[in-house]
């Protein structure tokens, strides 16, 4: 179930995806990290721009996570997921809370994280780098905190990169896809290189546009095409990426 959904969202369908991780949750002797899991794909990768989520699933996400805010052991993950998500929604007030109940929890990386969203949400991006840099020594399977930490953090380094006037540092950023660290295989719970699979098209499409730094544009375009090629038979909201190798082209 649980990779049948990863394949699903690299192809553009979460509607179709949700339900299987909701399925796999009943089938771990512990659920409570499958459970947390499957609020986190409803809410994380909308909060990261990619598109194709739906409002009813991302809220249903966030109910979700409110419950799990209170676990012992996974509640600091579940407030750091819901600060990101109200970062995304401009809830200032709001991703403050979540983040507190982080810091109480001494995460070191997901507290950098949230120190450069604080910083992003000000409109530094520069001091949003500085403070999300020590994040980056924990970006490995072994040592991240959470299996979507590692897509949040290029993801976001990438886009205040770019703020920043720096497209090629934004465009090794978001070179982060190509992780290929698993640990075991890939055969319980989400592991962070398959957040990392599921999510290379839109990173494909952000390193994909005209003006990142590179002298040839072709390879902008074979990215191009091979978001168009993987989406090719995406959920109705991710249509309008489908059409994107030709309108570089």
């Amino acid at each position: 179930f649980v990779a049948r959904g990863v394949a699903l969202v690299a192809l553009g369908r979460p509607r179709a995806a949700l339900p299987l991780f909701d399925s796999a949750v009943a089938l771990f002797p512990d659920p409570a990290e499958a459970r947390l899991q499957a609020a986190e794909w409803r809410v994380l990768p909308p909060a990261l721009g990619v598109p194709g989520w739906s409002a009813r699933e991302r809220e249903h996400g966030r109910r979700l996570l409110q419950t799990t805010a209170e676990h012992p052991a996974l509640g600091p993950r579940a407030s750091w997921a819901l600060a990101m998500d109200a970062y995304a929604r401009g809830d200032i007030a709001e991703a403050r809370v979540r983040g507190e109940h982080v810091r109480a929890s001494r995460g070191r990386a997901l507290i950098a994280l949230l120190s450069g969203m604080e910083s992003a949400a000000r409109g530094d991006a520069p001091a949003a780098l500085a403070a999300s840099e020590p994040a980056l020594a924990y970006d490995s399977a072994g040592h991240a905190p959470d299996p979507f930490f590692r897509a949040a953090l290029h993801l976001k380094r990438g886009e205040w990169h770019d703020r920043s006037g720096q497209p090629v540092d934004a465009d090794r950023s978001w070179l982060w896809y190509e992780n290929l660290d698993l640990r075991g295989w890939p055969d319980a719970e989400t592991q962070p290189a398959e957040v990392d699979w599921a999510l290379a098209s839109h990173a494909r499409t952000l390193r994909a546009r005209p003006g990142l730094g590179r002298d040839d544009q072709a390879e902008g375009c074979a990215l191009a095409r091979r978001v168009a090629e993987v989406w090719s038979e995406a959920e109705p909201a991710g249509h309008d990426r489908r059409c994107l190798g030709r309108r570089l082209e």
